[in-house]
């Protein structure tokens, strides 16, 4: 269940509850990694692969490129009140970064 979510330019926020969230984390971050990439090479977008090359963890031998910061940082809610304030965190933002003037 995703209650909130903010993708930024070099960062994601993600507000979600599942049974299984870190596996459903690392194959939501193994699919998106692999379109993007995909993407950049298909339109040789040198300047974005190289910085991918660049990011890649030295222990990493089965990858050239890096798109997502290895691991998760979680955290557990422990009441509506904080989850409250922690979605309006994620949906302001953009408000903060200047993308957008108000929250519609």
């Amino acid at each position: 269940i995703i209650f909130a979510y903010v993708l930024m330019e070099n960062h994601l926020h993600l507000i979600a509850s599942g049974e299984n969230l870190n596996h459903d984390l690392s194959r939501f971050k193994s699919y998106t990694a692999r379109k993007c990439i995909d993407l950049y090479i298909n339109q040789n977008n040198e300047f974005i692969l190289k910085q991918l090359a660049f990011n890649k963890q030295p222990h990493r031998s089965n990858r050239k490129y890096q798109f997502w910061q290895e691991g998760n940082q979680p955290k557990h809610f422990q009441n509506d009140g904080v989850m409250q304030q922690k979605v309006d965190y994620v949906h302001l933002n953009p408000v903060r970064r200047g993308y957008v003037d108000l929250l519609e």
